[in-house]
């Protein structure tokens, strides 16, 4: 059975500020791992934080469904399609 575990919980202080730390934690571990899975609550405070990061969380990463990393796309050019999925967006 495929599994995959959660890298960040981004809400389990539900004040803002924490919110925020987490969410900085969470693209740490993308740029260096190339993929994190991050979860949380629909709180209002979650909402809110993500909200306010939205445009640069879709500027510099590709935000998929967990499924993506637990059964990745198949292999489509020799490279390994999944190893690229979730790498940070770079300017090329």
């Amino acid at each position: 059975m495929r599994f995959a575990e959660r890298d960040v919980f981004l809400d389990n202080e539900t004040d803002t500020a924490a919110i925020e730390k987490q969410l900085r934690l969470l693209f740490l571990i993308a740029e260096q791992r190339g993929l994190a899975i991050g979860i949380g609550h629909p709180y209002p405070e979650t909402i809110e934080v993500l909200s306010a990061h939205r445009e640069e969380i879709l500027a510099r990463f590709q935000v998929v469904p967990v499924s993506r990393v637990i059964e990745p796309p198949k292999d489509v050019d020799g490279v390994g399609e999944w190893v690229r999925f979730l790498q940070p967006n770079r300017v090329e």
